[in-house]
C-alpha cells in the first residue's frame, strides 16, 4: 500500500508480542481541486497504526513516509495526529517534531494512531482534506455526454471521474464522437466503494435498461477504463426536444426495531390457570416480540441537465468551445468582439450592464450555426490583433474539434 514507508519499532517497545494493523489512505487526489492556485496541502498519504491488543509503545516508534512532491517548503510541514478511526475536522492534533531527509518525512510517535504530513500555513484546509481522505472520500467530476449514432438514435454516457482525470476522460469520449452538455460537469464528493443510483427524468427514454444499469459503484482504481454507464435512448428528437436531467442519488436504508406492545392472554392456558389458583394472584401472559421496520430514502448527490444543443453543431462553435474563447479575452475585448461580429449594440450594452459580456459569443451564434460563422469569428478576432486565436479557430474547424483548452 505504501512500499517506501518504514515503521521502526525499537526493541522493548512493547511488553509482549502482538499484531500490528496498518491502514493507508491515499491523499493525492485531494491535491487537485478546480482552479487550484495554491500548492498542495497534503504532503503524504495518511497512515493508521493500531495494535490489535490495544497496547501502546513504551518507547518512541519512528515513522518514515514518502512525500508526494519534492518542491514543498520544509518549514511549512507539520504532522497531524488523531486517535479516532475516522476523525472529524476538530479531532486532529498537531505534532511538530519532523525530520525531512530528501524525498521522505521522518518523525517519532509515542502513541499509535492516525498520522499525516501537511501544511502548517493552511492548517484548516489540511484538516478538512485529511478528514475526507481518511473517510475514503474523493473529489469527483460527474458528467453526461451524448452521441448521435448513424441510425439517428442517441447514445448517452454517464461517468464519475476523479477530479484530476475528468478532462482527459471527457476528451476520450469526444474522440469517440460524444458531445458535452451545456454544463460540462459538476463537482461532488463521493465515497470509495459506495454504490449510487442513476435516474433519468422527464422525457429521457431508454430501451436498454438492465437491472444493473441504474447502479454504479465508485471504484477509483477503475479510472483508466472509467466508472460509467451507457444508455441507448429512444427519443425522437425531430418530434420533440430531449428534456430532462440525470439524477445521481445515494440510497439510505434506516433499520429500526419497534417493540410490540405486551398483551395479556384473554384465556390463560392450563399452566397459567394452575399457577393462578395456587398463588391467588392475577397473572398476565406476555409475548415480548420485536418488529423490524425498514425505511428507505434517496439523497440527491448531483443533477446533470441533458440537452441536444451541441449535437450536430460544428465543434468549434459549441457552447463549451465558445466559452474557452471568451475566457481568453478581457471584458473590453469581449465588447469589441461583439461589435466586430455585428451584434446589436443594445444587446451588447445589456450584457455589459448584467456583467455577462463573456456570453457575447453565445448571444451571437445562431441556433443552427454554419461554416460561414467560423470564418466570421476568425475574421473578427484578426481585426482585434488576435491572430493566434483566429488561427486556433480555423485549425479547430479543420480538425473538427473544439477550441483548444
Amino acid at each position: 500500500m505504501e512500499r517506501e514507508a518504514e515503521i521502526a519499532i525499537p526493541e522493548g517497545a512493547f511488553d509482549s508480542a502482538g499484531q500490528l494493523q496498518v491502514n493507508i489512505s491515499e491523499t493525492k487526489a485531494w491535491n487537485h481541486e478546480e482552479n487550484e492556485v495554491d500548492d498542495p496541502v497534503l504532503f503524504t498519504n495518511a497512515i493508521d497504526l493500531t495494535m490489535l491488543n490495544h497496547s501502546q509503545p513504551l518507547k518512541p516508534v519512528k515513522l518514515t513516509l514518502p512525500v508526494h512532491s519534492e518542491d514543498q517548503n520544509n518549514d511549512d510541514i507539520i504532522i497531524l495526529m488523531s486517535d479516532k478511526e475516522e476523525p472529524e475536522e476538530n479531532e486532529w492534533e498537531i505534532c511538530n517534531n519532523v525530520d525531512i531527509p530528501g524525498k521522505f518525512i521522518t518523525f517519532d510517535v509515542n502513541h499509535l494512531s492516525v498520522y499525516i504530513a501537511c501544511s502548517k500555513q493552511h492548517t484548516g484546509k489540511s484538516k478538512r482534506q485529511a478528514t475526507n481522505a481518511i473517510k475514503k472520500e474523493v473529489q469527483v467530476e460527474c458528467f453526461a455526454m451524448l452521441k448521435k449514432e448513424s441510425d439517428g438514435k442517441l447514445s448517452l454516457i454517464i461517468e464519475y471521474a476523479l477530479k484530476n482525470r475528468g478532462k482527459s476522460r471527457r476528451k476520450k469520449w469526444k474522440d469517440k464522437g460524444f458531445c458535452t452538455m451545456s454544463i460540462e460537469y459538476k463537482d461532488c464528493v463521493m465515497k470509495e466503494g459506495q454504490t449510487y443510483v442513476i435516474k433519468l427524468t422527464e422525457n429521457i427514454q431508454t430501451d436498454s435498461l438492465k437491472p444493473q444499469d441504474p447502479f454504479l459503484t465508485l471504484n477509483p482504481r477503475k479510472f483508466r477504463t472509467g466508472n460509467y454507464r451507457s444508455f441507448h435512448l429512444i427519443n425522437d428528437t425531430s418530434e420533440s426536444p430531449l428534456e430532462g436531467e440525470v439524477h445521481i442519488e445515494k440510497r439510505h436504508e434506516i433499520i429500526s426495531q419497534l417493540p410490540q406492545q405486551p398483551h395479556a392472554s384473554s384465556v390463560p392456558n392450563k399452566e397459567t390457570r394452575m399457577f393462578t389458583n395456587c398463588c391467588h394472584k392475577s397473572v398476565q401472559h406476555f409475548e415480548p416480540e420485536m418488529q423490524v421496520a425498514y425505511d428507505t430514502y434517496f439523497e440527491l448527490i448531483v443533477s446533470l441537465p441533458i440537452d441536444t444543443n451541441s449535437l450536430g453543431t460544428i465543434p468549434v462553435l459549441r457552447k463549451t468551445s465558445l466559452n474557452r474563447i471568451t475566457a481568453c479575452l478581457t471584458m473590453e475585448e469581449c465588447y469589441q468582439l461583439g461589435t466586430n461580429l455585428h451584434v446589436l449594440k443594445n444587446k451588447i450594452e445589456q450584457l455589459e450592464t448584467d456583467g455577462q459580456l463573456k456570453e457575447i459569443l453565445k448571444t451571437w451564434r445562431s441556433a443552427r450555426p454554419n461554416e460561414k460563422l467560423v470564418h466570421n469569428l476568425s475574421g473578427a478576432l484578426k481585426e482585434m490583433g488576435k491572430d493566434d486565436m483566429a488561427n486556433n479557430v480555423e485549425e479547430a474547424f479543420g480538425n473538427n474539434t473544439e477550441y483548444p483548452e
